[in-house]
């Protein structure tokens, strides 16, 4: 994804989510956190998210003008391969405990982990 923002002007960063770090935090919160790289920029960013967060995410992938864009951009056969997936890790999940994640320090700056709460 592209990140803009008025400080950057009108220049827009590469932003790939998928290579943040995960991890839940002393807080409680799910921390992503990782480096954007691009041209002469190197910036260090840390997003926050609650319960409430990931169930807006949840909610908005079934929107139908969503699931409209991916399948038309994966093709059908592609998006039902994906859900599946998806679905298939949920069940691997339900009814027993996820591996612990480690935990860092939200008020870290410098991403030191921490021993937190299982």
């Amino acid at each position: 994804m592209r990140l803009s923002s008025k400080g950057l002007g009108k220049m827009s960063l590469h932003f790939d989510l998928a290579e943040a770090r995960i991890e839940i935090g002393v807080d409680g919160y799910l921390w992503f956190s990782g480096r954007i790289k691009e041209r002469s920029v190197r910036w260090d960013y840390r997003l926050r998210l609650d319960d409430a967060d990931i169930v807006q995410f949840m909610a908005l992938a079934r929107h139908p003008q969503i699931v409209d864009y991916v399948a038309e951009r994966l093709g059908v056969r592609l998006f039902r391969r994906v859900l599946a997936r998806a679905w298939t890790t949920v069940r691997e999940f339900a009814g027993r405990r996820p591996p612990a994640l480690r935990a860092v320090d939200p008020e870290s700056r410098d991403g030191v982990l921490v021993e937190g709460p299982r």
